[in-house]
């Protein structure tokens, strides 16, 4: 780096490796008495129920860094280990968001991509398309939208069904807030990079979400990571200590190693057309087997159903077929099972619990 593009500190670190998890923890003492207190007069405020054996919970940030490593032999350990730990708010504010994004952009040391969630309790499409708005005028590099989903048994669920927050969109619902956004980044010529992954800059790239789907290797790092390398997949252990504890014995920290299931390669190249919003049959075919071309016959239908184009022998998805992206790609995966491996069976599932 030149010497104006250095960031003040005390220490130069030519490559620095980072942790992060978090930790519930029960409060106790006056920091309990303070928050039972704050959480009745709440309750009082809303004419609810307050229970005064609830669990007061606060998140302890764990954080683990390594200043470079040192080769030793075949291995290369990392190096001058040291623990931050502290107590962070659940949530922050929407200026403090904005100040910690415009700060981190400040460094000028990073791709800055932030994620948008659609389909929230009480989030109308206008409100999901003011935060479109408000992520394009910081200094990003990218964003992706992800739809929410309500799962059965979850805490969202629960406190939907409790009343104590409003429903979430129906899956229905979703559909014109994907829609929505799709227009309004086109407006300001977003470059849609996958199907759920748009840049402002040439600097988002989404490499990582792009290669991992079409069959690339990715080799994890760090605690609950997961990755695969020819026809092997791994999760690493996402018990940071545990995960720690192996590094500092030289152990690999492996919690998951298994062999892909016959055909993965295929799925994987299926997988990255659909997340590039197209489908190209007559390519698969070339590459595996002409009984694909079978599935021409599927999309043709799903044509006449609003999903997809036809221009020429590629199947370009329709905002329809987008939104419906997931539920494509499995079944075009199925299909082909029963097609090129005699599967008769195919995976029935519920819609999300959302509705």
């Amino acid at each position: 780096l030149d010497k104006g593009q250095l960031v003040a500190g005390l220490k130069q670190i030519i490559a620095l490796f980072e942790e992060a998890d978090g930790l519930w923890i029960n409060l106790q003492g006056k920091d309990r008495k303070e928050r039972l207190e704050k959480n009745k007069k709440k309750c009082e405020k809303e004419n609810k129920e307050f229970n005064p054996k609830q669990k007061i919970k606060t998140e302890l940030k764990l954080h683990v860094m390594y200043e470079g490593w040192k080769k030793d032999d075949k291995r290369h350990p990392l190096i001058n280990k040291q623990y931050i730990a502290g107590m962070m708010k659940p949530k922050d504010d929407k200026e403090t968001v904005i100040e910690n994004l415009k700060r981190a952009a400040s460094y000028n040391q990073a791709v800055l991509i932030i994620d948008l969630i659609y389909g929230l309790p009480a989030q109308s499409v206008d409100n999901f398309v003011n935060d479109l708005k408000i992520a394009d005028s910081l200094p990003i590099d990218g964003m992706d939208l992800y739809q929410l989903n309500v799962f059965e048994q979850s805490a969202l669920k629960k406190a939907i069904d409790n009343g104590k927050i409003p429903p979430a969109a129906t899956t229905k619902q979703q559909a014109k807030y994907l829609e929505a956004a799709i227009l309004y980044l086109d407006e300001l010529g977003y470059k849609r990079l996958s199907v759920c992954h748009w840049a402002k800059t040439n600097r988002e790239r989404s490499m990582y979400n792009t290669l991992a789907k079409s069959g690339a290797d990715v080799i994890p790092f760090g605690s609950g990571a997961g990755g695969f390398v020819g026809d092997i997949s791994m999760f690493l252990n996402r018990d940071l200590q545990r995960y720690m504890n192996a590094i500092d014995e030289g152990k690999w920290p492996l919690m998951v190693l298994t062999k892909e299931a016959e055909g993965k390669v295929l799925f994987k190249d299926i997988q990255a057309q659909t997340e590039n919003c197209m489908v190209n049959i007559q390519k698969l075919a070339q590459v595996y087997s002409e009984e694909l071309l079978q599935l021409e016959e599927v999309l043709n239908i799903w044509v006449e159903y609003g999903l997809f184009e036809k221009c020429g022998h590629t199947y370009k998805m329709t905002v329809a077929g987008q939104f419906w992206q997931n539920n494509i790609t499995q079944t075009i995966i199925e299909l082909t099972q029963q097609l090129l491996m005699g599967k008769k069976s195919f995976e029935v599932q519920p819609i999300a619990a959302q509705g």
